[in-house]
């Protein structure tokens, strides 16, 4: 959204990757208009993040300590956004959040 004094102009639905052209110019309060200056505006594609980490199976002692780290997750953001982790259940994995958690730097803990 650009806004200036009174006016406030905000662009919807742009396409991911498209170059637009917008002008702007400035008004006195006699009416008159100064030369526009050309703005070029790019939006990018934001690619989602990927986890690094090979991992098909983990086992974990019925002994382990809460909170105890049983793996790290490592992830990245090609657009280098600060990113966040979170357990997703599955039809083979209810009730996921009641043995473990999992921190906001990938760490998945007992709990």
């Amino acid at each position: 959204m650009l806004s200036s004094g009174l006016f406030a102009f905000a662009d919807t639905n742009l396409d991911e990757g498209k170059e637009y052209h917008y002008e702007v110019v400035a008004f006195d309060s006699k009416g008159r208009e100064s030369e526009a200056l050309e703005i070029k505006a790019t939006t990018f594609l934001n690619n989602a993040p990927s986890i690094n980490t090979s991992l098909n199976r983990l086992i974990v002692i019925d002994s382990a300590p809460t909170s105890q780290v049983i793996t790290q997750i490592d992830a990245s953001d090609f657009d280098g956004h600060a990113l966040s982790f979170s357990l997703k259940e599955t039809n083979n994995s209810k009730d996921i959040h009641s043995f473990f958690k999992i921190d906001d730097r990938g760490a998945i803990q007992v709990n």
